[in-house]
């Protein structure tokens, strides 16, 4: 004997409310009263009901799924962020009954490519774009087909561009490094960067030239103890070498920079402290001192914007996690 299917109506008459109040609790459950809510979803996992995806589309017009693109790395140069970031943002989507569809890409062409197969052929909601740079042309095109896409990453090229975005203050990130290290006793911190351009690297270079300006520190007394390399270990190691003998500290723009530094100081038989900026496992298992990027609130945020449209964008705080990668100047620093 077939088991009758479980409804709205089942569920409202077992929790004692009306239909549009089971619906409110599934859909929009800022706006029923705690008890409720609770007295509603305990009838729901009671009863196991499963609401119906094909017929909530045909009610609301979203397929509730929103797309994201999955770009290749290289091995020299892996993403740990963008590892957390994906699963932070799955998470933040199944917790307001989202999807996220994955898709691989190799570059902003491809990528656009799929925003223009998906949109036919899947019925996205939208997009969660993450890695923006200068002249980016992903959210040109989504802006111009009326794509709804919310970006992690701002909008380098044009400050003042509507394109909805969440990132994390990279300058602010680098500007508490060099805090960290100035209490420690140090007056002579590097920095070793991306080459200019990256929009993100960018942006973590000023933190580090106007925190050490608010300081006291000259831009031309510091310019000697900037360094830019590749986004890889073997690279951040050959320009450290260089870069570690004229200062105390070094705050690196990724951790895995950092990782090349640490390299260097080993080889030349050095104490110079070092920050990386990420907070990547590689940070947990060396013992490195770096910048907390708060990948489940960004991801929270990304989506609340996808689900919102008119929310503003934000720009989110970073913390810093010392380990024993940092320490105080020694005599002489």
């Amino acid at each position: 004997m077939v088991a009758p299917r479980v409804t709205v109506a089942t569920v409202a008459a077992a929790a004692g409310v009306s239909r549009q109040t089971v619906s409110n609790t599934l859909n929009c459950p800022q706006v029923v009263r705690p008890d409720t809510r609770d007295r509603v979803l305990a009838a729901v996992e009671q009863l196991d009901y499963h609401p119906s995806l094909a017929a909530r589309q045909l009610k609301t017009g979203r397929s509730r799924v929103f797309g994201y693109g999955l770009r290749t790395t290289r091995a020299s140069s892996p993403d740990p962020i963008g590892d957390r970031f994906i699963h932070a943002l799955a998470s933040a989507a199944q917790a307001h009954g989202y999807r996220i569809l994955l898709f691989a890409t190799v570059d902003d062409l491809d990528e656009i490519a799929h925003y223009r197969k998906l949109r036919l052929q899947a019925d996205l909601d939208g997009f969660a774009v993450t890695n923006t740079h200068r002249d980016d042309p992903r959210g040109n095109w989504l802006s111009k087909s009326s794509t709804p896409y919310v970006t992690f990453g701002r909008a380098w090229t044009d400050a003042a561009s509507p394109h909805p975005w969440v990132d994390v203050d990279g300058a602010a990130g680098v500007a508490l490094a060099v805090g960290h290290l100035w209490e420690l006793g140090h007056r002579r911190i590097g920095f070793l960067g991306w080459p200019q351009g990256s929009g993100v690297g960018d942006d973590r270079f000023h933190g580090w030239r106007y925190a050490l300006l608010a300081r006291g520190v000259r831009p031309g007394e510091a310019s000697p103890w900037h360094r830019a390399c590749e986004n890889a270990t073997d690279a951040a190691t050959a320009a450290a070498r260089d870069l570690l003998s004229a200062v105390t500290a070094v705050v690196c723009v990724s951790d895995i920079v950092a990782l090349g530094a640490m390299t260097a100081r080993s080889e030349l038989g050095l104490s110079t402290s070092i920050v990386g900026f990420d907070d990547s496992p590689v940070a947990h298992a060396i013992g490195l001192t770096s910048i907390a990027q708060p990948l489940t609130r960004v991801a929270d945020a990304v989506l609340e914007r996808l689900i919102h449209p008119t929310m503003p964008n934000a720009l989110i705080e970073p913390s810093l996690t010392r380990r024993s990668s940092t320490s105080p100047v020694q005599s002489g620093g």
